[in-house]
């Protein structure tokens, strides 16, 4: 969640760090920024947190409620066990 909830550049020596999710609040619906989103969270997971494979996200606004859906499937390498977070963010 950490690596998910931080915007880039907010933590100190490492700038480009985070995904800065709570941005994408109030794009609209049919948006191609939200593949940008999916591509942005694969790539920082997959730099941040080694020891997890990613295999799938989803990124979904709730119209225009102001709040996004956000589905991440995951491994964990050493246990082979696989697990999925999801995550309502609202203004």
């Amino acid at each position: 969640k950490m690596v998910l909830l931080t915007n880039p550049g907010e933590r100190i020596m490492i700038p480009e760090f985070g995904v800065g999710v709570k941005r994408y609040l109030f794009e609209m619906s049919n948006s191609p920024v939200f593949d940008e989103l999916e591509f942005a969270v694969k790539t920082q997971l997959r730099r941040y947190i080694q020891a997890i494979d990613v295999l799938a996200v989803s990124a979904q606004p709730f119209g225009d409620e102001h709040k996004l859906f956000l589905s991440i499937s995951y491994e964990v390498d050493f246990l082979k066990a696989k697990d999925q977070l999801d995550i309502i963010l609202e203004y």
